[in-house]
């Protein structure tokens, strides 16, 4: 059972755009290989690593230099799959996969690190 509660991030990050855009959009940091639960239960993996498929297939942002990182499903984070989403500099969340029905900032940190493979 999940008790709802809010989490309050006051770490700034420094983006090349400046940490103005983090700081009016609520731009919360994610963690390279960091587990992250969404609202709607989906347990994502952040990563600016990443940058190929299983197969050797090169994965392309559609955000360009405003990609921050991708998020990756478990599932796809495990088997060298592509991306679910992807988060943008100014904290905006672009779905890749399905429609996504949550924000970048309201992704609860477990504390958990994924392995590199």
């Amino acid at each position: 059972m999940f008790l709802p509660f809010t989490i309050y991030d006051l770490r700034v990050t420094v983006f090349r755009s400046g940490t103005a855009n983090a700081i009016r959009h609520c731009m919360k940091y994610l963690r390279e290989r960091g587990i992250y639960l969404a609202p709607n239960g989906e347990t994502l993996v952040a990563s600016r690593e990443r940058t190929t498929t299983a197969d050797g297939k090169r994965i392309l942002s559609e955000l360009g230099s405003r990609l921050a990182c991708f998020l990756f499903g478990r599932y796809e984070w495990a088997f060298h799959g592509a991306p679910a989403y992807e988060v943008a500099t100014t904290g905006n969340l672009l779905a890749l996969t399905q429609p996504s029905n949550f924000r970048p900032d309201q992704l609860i940190d477990t504390g958990a690190t994924a392995g590199a493979h």
